[in-house]
């Protein structure tokens, strides 16, 4: 198996396992640990880069920014975050990537909490 191969077969693995941790997200939204959350979109953001799942990347990024800067209205952004999330699942599932640019949901999330 070359590099590539092996690099495929962790980026699938690793997308079949995201329902895990987007089930864990709402968990920690439903007890409001803002901690726990924030720890989660860091791991997301880092875990993006190494699978080279951009768009999962730059929007924990952002949420994870949201916890730090704006905990106040971060749930929102969680909750808003958990459904690009799904979305972004099923793309991949058919590997697809998805313009996070072009969803307003993400759009919402660029100028929401900052502008509260």
């Amino acid at each position: 198996m070359s590099f590539t191969d092996l690099l495929s077969q962790l980026k699938v693995e690793y997308v079949s396992g995201l329902p895990a941790k987007i089930t864990t997200i709402r968990e920690h939204l439903k007890s409001q640990d803002l901690i726990a959350l924030c720890t989660d979109f860091h791991k997301l953001k880092g875990n993006g880069k190494t699978y080279g799942l951009p768009e999962i990347s730059e929007l924990a990024a952002l949420v994870e920014s949201h916890c730090l800067e704006t905990p106040d209205s971060a749930l929102r952004s969680v909750s808003t975050a958990v459904d690009i999330l799904e979305d972004i699942y099923a793309h991949r599932q058919s590997d697809k990537e998805i313009n996070l640019h072009a969803d307003p949901r993400f759009q919402s999330l660029t100028t929401g909490p900052r502008a509260a």
